[in-house]
C-alpha cells in the first residue's frame, strides 16, 4: 500500500534525451534537448550504473551531469 504518492517525484514520460553511444556499450552518455552531451557516462549516486535518459541533468559549470 501507498501511504506516501504526493513525496514521489515525477518524471517526465519522454524528455526528449537519447543514448549516444561511447567506446563502453553499457555505458552511454545522454544527449539532452539543450544539445549538450552528459559529462559523465555512469552514475555519479551508484557507481557503475547506466544513467537515465529521466531524470533531469545537475549542470556544473554550465554542463549537464547525468544520473541514474
Amino acid at each position: 500500500m501507498d501511504t506516501m504518492p504526493a513525496m514521489r517525484a515525477k518524471l517526465p514520460v519522454d524528455s526528449g534525451a537519447f543514448y549516444v553511444p561511447t567506446s563502453d556499450a553499457l555505458h552511454p552518455r545522454v544527449h539532452y534537448v539543450d544539445g549538450q552531451d552528459s559529462l559523465n557516462d555512469s552514475c555519479i549516486v551508484l557507481a557503475g550504473n547506466k544513467l537515465s535518459r529521466r531524470v533531469p541533468p545537475a549542470f556544473v559549470n554550465g554542463r549537464p551531469t547525468g544520473f541514474c
